[in-house]
């Protein structure tokens, strides 16, 4: 009776295009799901880079405020350590990006 209907060949002719069209519809959710998480890496490091700008200011103003207003330190000692405060958010930052670029780099080549 199956042979008769051939109902094996014509769920295989059925079932290959809606296989082939799943796998589309896969592959096409896989790439605006990669081209969602590139924006959102942008946006990320652009906020990241924003908040280098922040550190610097906040660690200029408390050190001038703390240093200089509540413990009366002269403006030499409050210039030293707001350098200091400068030199290591910028350190830091650059050991992120570095490492940011190499990881990037290292997912490239796999």
């Amino acid at each position: 009776m199956t042979d008769v209907f051939a109902l094996k060949d014509m769920y295989e002719d059925v079932n290959e295009p809606i296989r082939a069209l799943t796998e589309e519809r896969k592959r096409e959710t896989e790439e605006e799901q990669k081209s969602r998480e590139a924006k959102l890496n942008r946006s990320l490091l652009f906020l990241s880079i924003l908040s280098v700008f922040s550190a610097l200011i906040d660690s200029f103003d408390f050190s001038a405020s703390f240093l200089g207003g509540t413990l009366k330190f002269g403006p030499v000692v409050v210039h030293g350590v707001q350098g200091v405060c400068i030199l290591l958010i910028f350190l830091t930052a650059a050991g992120v990006m570095k490492s940011l670029f190499v990881s990037k780099k290292e997912k490239l080549k796999e």
